[in-house]
């Protein structure tokens, strides 16, 4: 997790996920790949095609 500065809460924090890796023990699944990725003409974000 990244966090901008001492007073930095995890909530303000960016958190780093990888492609095809469970979140944590408990995770039913992995997260999805990257190839799942779906780039958003003219905005910065991006939609998951979660099958």
């Amino acid at each position: 997790m990244f966090l901008d500065g001492p007073g930095a809460k995890a909530r303000d924090g960016v958190r780093l996920i990888f492609a095809k890796e469970k979140v944590n023990e408990d995770a039913l699944e992995p997260s999805p790949d990257v190839v799942d990725v779906d780039a958003q003409p003219g905005s910065p974000g991006f939609r998951l095609n979660v099958r």
